[in-house]
């Protein structure tokens, strides 16, 4: 037996999810997340055979109704734990990170990129679009800054930014939709979602904090979290709300690093111009190490940040109302409200003082 083949179930009728190593599955059989009678199929094999035929030689297989009922119980006490049960997507301990580097440095058709662009499509087993978005970026910067440093045209400084502000969370974003392969978003879904929910998030941040309750409150920094992450989560729902295809786990997913890497984009810009402008009363004076550093720290931290933070709460919400029309409904879910507070409070926790000051004496 391949141990090293990845596999994909099904769930449901016609929902397929994965690809999984043989190893997660036989440990969400153990744990009582799985049942050991799904059906699975090997990457590239058209053969659907159940699970428990492929786990037979393989040790510590309980799968009684008792031992499903009491790993389940467990696993409530994890904040993230319905995550590997719901949304068909393999940790990053689980990852297949060799095989991910490989694909990325292999040659690949632009036919097999735009895969991940269709409604409905399977995608690719193995991410690689992602990385070129990366190194395409960072390469755009680092032509953009040497043009600015050999010519001195002024001019390129937008656009040395832009791509700075883009990059990131946009290959973010394309590695989530990569991974969601049972997401039902297109391209032109995502697309809204980055400019429109975006924009819509923002402008919604901007009015909450206006509100008396916030702009009064002593540690407002810190209320950026619910603010923002409130802002993030109502402005996905009114993106998708005649959005009756992309009801599933990875379509909340999928919409939700959308909105949250436009959320960035616009937010970073902010930041850069706030760092980069510096006035005085002697004059406006152009600080470009501020600007930079600005612009490497949010770069760093926009993968563990707005897009995937806000990729976790509307998936979360997306899980929670899956049995009901409207996604107001979810809200009432401790599921969500676990999810949603715990986001909620790292998103405090990087606005706190300390990692304010630590910022500050990076940039």
């Amino acid at each position: 037996m391949n141990q090293s083949k990845l596999y994909y179930l099904t769930v449901g009728n016609s929902e397929v999810r994965g690809p999984f190593s043989l190893e997660l599955l036989r440990k969400s059989v153990v744990k009582g997340e799985l049942n050991a009678d799904v059906l699975v199929a090997a990457s590239g094999d058209a053969d659907w055979v159940p699970l428990k035929t492929l786990l037979v030689s393989l040790p510590n297989i309980q799968v009684s109704g008792h031992s499903r009922k009491r790993s389940r119980n467990s696993d409530t006490q994890s904040v993230f734990s319905f995550l590997d049960h719901v949304t068909g997507l393999p940790s990053a301990k689980t990852l297949p990170w060799r095989q991910i580097l490989k694909k990325c440095f292999a040659s690949n058709s632009e036919a097999d990129a735009e895969t991940i662009f269709l409604s409905g499509s399977n995608g690719e087993a193995v991410p690689w679009v992602f990385s070129r978005i990366l190194v395409g970026g960072f390469l755009a910067i680092a032509a953009l800054y040497w043009a600015l440093s050999a010519f001195g045209n002024l001019k390129l400084i937008p656009g040395f930014f832009f791509v700075g502000c883009v990059t990131v969370p946009l290959a973010t974003l394309i590695l989530l939709m990569e991974l969601c392969i049972a997401s039902r978003l297109n391209g032109y879904h995502v697309a809204k979602a980055v400019v429109v929910g975006g924009l819509i998030s923002i402008i919604f941040t901007l009015v909450l904090n206006e509100l008396p309750v916030v702009s009064n409150f002593t540690f407002t920094p810190m209320l950026a979290g619910p603010v923002e992450e409130t802002a993030k989560l109502f402005a996905a729902i009114f993106i998708a709300r005649n959005w009756v295809k992309a009801r599933q786990v990875q379509d909340g997913i999928v919409l939700g690093a959308a909105v949250g890497a436009g959320f960035a984009m616009i937010e970073t810009a902010g930041y850069i111009f706030e760092s980069f402008i510096v006035f005085h009363d002697d004059g406006i004076f152009l600080d470009w190490h501020g600007a930079i550093g600005t612009l490497v720290i949010r770069a760093i931290m926009s993968p563990f940040a707005h897009v995937l933070w806000t990729a976790v709460v509307v998936g979360s919400l997306w899980h929670a109302s899956k049995e009901s029309d409207s996604k107001l409904n979810g809200f009432f879910s401790h599921v969500f409200l676990r999810i949603f507070i715990f986001i909620v409070g790292l998103h405090a926790l990087w606005n706190s003082p300390f990692f304010c000051l630590f910022r500050r004496i990076r940039g």
